[in-house]
């Protein structure tokens, strides 16, 4: 009888997912250049999905993880003149995306029980950690998140995933360290310490779980 039911039940009985996350989280910008996995550091997320149809989700996320670098081994001319400065900092991250799935692999009726998916959308953040900040800036700044996942449906109401994302931003201090730093701090005011035009990015991945709610109307109408 339940399988039954199963097999009535349209996609739009699928509209709302809730989950969590839980990975890591990583930086690239004046203390580390290129993505590497020795600099992940713990992460969490949770999130709610609704589904517009098939290919396409809107999702909302509340995410928190950790993020760090450090100038060991100098790896630039810049590096050789910022004095060995290092960071840990917890990132906090509001965030709204797309998601789009390239499978139909929530209909009861296809033999696909898994999508890759891309997402991207917009978001806000702040890191928080540091004693004396570098500069004077907000704390609070945007971010424009991407990326790609793949998603496994262990049952009707349980979906696995897992997902990397990057996040773009227009900001050079979540490791405290920018282009200038200020003279009352010991630093040269006409010396150039990191490179202007590349601004900071942070990133999430790890496995996610999430659950559906569904709705099963009734194909029968009684008096």
């Amino acid at each position: 009888m339940l399988a039954f039911l199963w097999l009535l039940t349209p996609a739009a009985g699928q509209k709302h997912d809730i989950g969590i996350g839980l990975g890591a989280a990583n930086y690239t910008g004046e203390l580390s250049r290129s993505y590497s996995l020795l600099t992940h550091r713990p992460a969490g997320w949770l999130f709610y999905r609704y589904n517009l149809n098939e290919a396409v989700s809107l999702r909302g996320s509340l995410s928190l993880g950790l993020l760090t670098g450090s100038d060991q081994p100098p790896f630039d001319a810049f590096a050789g003149q910022r004095a060995d400065p290092s960071f840990t900092v917890t990132q906090t991250e509001i965030g709204a995306v797309v998601e789009y799935n390239f499978l139909d692999y929530k209909d009861p009726k296809s033999l696909v029980r898994w999508s890759p998916y891309f997402f991207g959308g917009v978001a806000v953040f702040m890191s928080r950690g540091h004693g004396q900040r570098a500069t004077d800036y907000s704390r609070i700044q945007p971010s424009i998140p991407v990326g790609i996942g793949i998603k496994y449906m262990l049952t009707p109401y349980l979906t696995l995933g897992y997902e990397w994302g990057a996040r773009k931003t227009f900001f050079d201090y979540i490791d405290n360290v920018g282009a200038f730093l200020p003279e009352e701090n010991g630093f040269d005011k006409d010396y150039q310490y990191g490179n202007i035009h590349n601004k900071d990015w942070y990133y999430f991945t790890g496995f996610t779980l999430s659950y559906t709610f569904w709705t099963i109307p009734c194909p029968f109408t009684f008096e």
